[in-house]
């Protein structure tokens, strides 16, 4: 009987074993059962926010591009006498002959007028004893301060080196007489011819966005907003002398080509700058100008037009 009982016991003990470890692997296949069950894969997906365009103010758009597309174009015309009247760039503190925008500039007179374009004369054009001379932009500046006899201005963007004796003018067209830069769409006679005189940048042939230079002004009807059309005449000097009268007729009959188009920018009294605005191949000085009479020629004034450096606008 005694022998027998610490078998029993040993017997107890063992099963009591077995049951806790049977317990502990139940709980553990609980657990991770119950942890696959609530990992839940969640989808994501890009969610769209619909916000309603605010309506413009018209009226503060055409000012502002009317504002943009003539108060600071990168070149304009100015009389003899307008151009010994304005400012001149006397220099800066350091003394160095090309100034930078990293330092102010010191110009002519006592000053308050806030913003201020730097130009430096290009080439001068004569017509029935009246002279211009074509400005080109290399600066513009805000004013910093005024003395007696001279202001400081501080450059904010620039295209080219500032040199002394550049010319300086303020781009408020309220406070320019001469230069209003007032934006009109009143037509000239149509079909007047006109002739290309040059290009601000020197080149010989032009192409879209660049400037160029008209012998014809406010005294023809042409003004700021006016709009000329581009045609290549046909070429007659390498005809064949074996064509018949007939034929040769029928050939010098033929339109001119269409090649682009011309808007201007500023007019003076017998010069104007025009902006090339389409062309379809590059326009030489012999090009046929025209005085467009197409209804198109009436062009939104809130169409966008940016400067770019180099005296061209795109």
């Amino acid at each position: 009987m005694y022998r027998i009982l610490p078998a029993i016991v040993l017997l107890i003990l063992s099963l009591l074993t077995l049951t806790q470890a049977s317990a502990n692997l139940t709980s553990s296949a609980d657990q991770a059962e119950t942890g696959i069950q609530v990992k839940l894969l969640v989808k994501l997906s890009p969610k769209i926010r619909i916000s309603q365009a605010q309506p413009q103010d018209q009226s503060r758009s055409i000012t502002s591009s009317y504002r943009h597309d003539f108060s600071f174009l990168p070149a304009l015309l100015l009389t003899k006498l307008e151009l010994d009247r304005a400012s001149r760039v006397l220099g800066a503190r350091s003394g160095r002959r090309l100034l930078s925008d990293n330092e102010a500039l010191i110009i002519q007179g006592s000053h308050s007028q806030g913003l201020w374009g730097i130009y430096r004369p290009l080439d001068t054009y004569v017509r029935d004893e009246q002279t211009v001379v074509v400005l080109k932009r290399v600066a513009i500046a805000e004013l910093q301060s005024r003395e007696k006899h001279f202001s400081t201005l501080q450059v904010r963007q620039q295209q080219q080196e500032i040199l002394r004796d550049d010319v300086v003018l303020p781009l408020d067209s309220q406070t320019r007489d001469a230069h209003s830069f007032a934006y009109s769409l009143h037509p000239i006679i149509e079909n007047r011819l006109t002739t290309i005189l040059g290009a601000i940048d020197g080149r010989d042939y032009v192409v879209k966005n660049q400037i160029v230079v008209l012998n014809r002004g406010q005294q023809e009807g042409v003004v700021q907003g006016s709009w000329f059309d581009l045609y290549q005449a046909p070429v007659l000097s390498e005809l064949s002398d074996h064509l018949a009268t007939d034929e040769k007729r029928v050939i010098e009959k033929q339109p001119s080509l269409s090649i682009g188009r011309l808007r201007v920018i500023d007019a003076e009294q017998y010069f104007s700058l025009a902006l090339v605005t389409e062309s379809r191949q590059p326009i030489g000085f012999d090009t046929v100008v025209q005085s467009s009479s197409s209804a198109d020629s009436t062009h939104s004034l809130t169409a966008p037009i940016a400067i770019a450096s180099g005296g061209e606008m795109r």
